[in-house]
């Protein structure tokens, strides 16, 4: 071969992407998690793995059987995540875990002829004194948890609300006063008067929702209409003022005695 075909030869062999990777991440703070992942554009086929030194798995349990078997067509994009142990066991000393080995992964490339082969050095000790970063998927159950609070937040308002309409609706439908429908009838007529409300018995919010007046008078003014429906003496309520009199008189079926003396 030419040397310019010699160079193109190792240009290419550099520029060919990995197509698999081995690497250890934490999960929650206290976990080991081995993860095999292909990060390039193109699927390799026939992956196996082979060890430097016999893992000891949590619990003594099998390894997973890609770690076994291998994986007979990896697509690009594809993950696999493994739980291989707690830090605090594997960390600790004395111990008697492994926590130090070598990966020896074999796969085929479509763009090689033969099969290529990748080293992986994990030491797990390196983890010591470091604080993990979150994964992905822990960062997605955050977002999950924040919108579920949020959701449920939500949730409470509309039952709230729903509370306050349940009374006004019935088995068939809304429960409306005759006041209500009558002022509806005149309405649906183009007479947009309202028909007047009893004041008798009608506590603070009833007085504040129709007369738009404060807190304080509307439950001065409930007082006053607790027994009767006299505006008699309505004028000695502190805070009254004429306007909320005469707003008094149109909104409500009142009766004046000395007006009518």
């Amino acid at each position: 071969m030419e040397d310019y075909e010699v160079g193109d030869v190792r240009a290419r062999s550099a520029t060919i992407e990995q197509l698999v990777s081995f690497d250890v991440e934490i999960r929650h703070g206290t976990l080991f998690m081995f993860k095999i992942e292909n990060p390039g554009s193109i699927p390799a086929e026939d992956v196996s793995f082979e060890f430097s030194e016999k893992l000891t798995w949590y619990k003594d349990e099998e390894p997973p059987p890609i770690i076994n078997n291998g994986i007979e067509y990896f697509p690009p994009g594809k993950r696999y995540t493994m739980f291989y142990g707690r830090t605090m066991d594997l960390l600790k000393d004395g111990a008697g875990k492994c926590k130090e080995f070598t990966v020896f992964v074999s796969y085929s490339h479509p763009l090689r002829k033969g099969r290529v082969s990748e080293t992986f050095h994990i030491n797990l000790k390196d983890y010591l004194g470091t604080w993990p970063s979150y994964s992905e998927i822990d960062e997605l159950s955050k977002k999950i948890e924040k919108s579920s609070r949020d959701m449920t937040g939500e949730i409470r308002n509309l039952n709230r609300h729903l509370e306050k309409l349940e009374k006004a609706i019935g088995l068939t439908g809304l429960n409306l006063s005759a006041t209500t429908l009558k002022s509806i009838a005149n309405i649906m007529k183009g007479d947009f008067t309202l028909e007047k409300l009893n004041p008798i018995g009608q506590p603070g919010p009833f007085f504040e929702e129709v007369l738009g007046v404060e807190q304080d008078i509307a439950w001065k003014i409930a007082e006053h209409f607790w027994r009767s429906n006299s505006i008699n003496g309505l004028q000695d309520i502190e805070d009254i003022t004429p306007e909320v009199i005469d707003v008094i008189k149109q909104r409500l079926r009142v009766i004046d005695k000395e007006k009518d003396a």
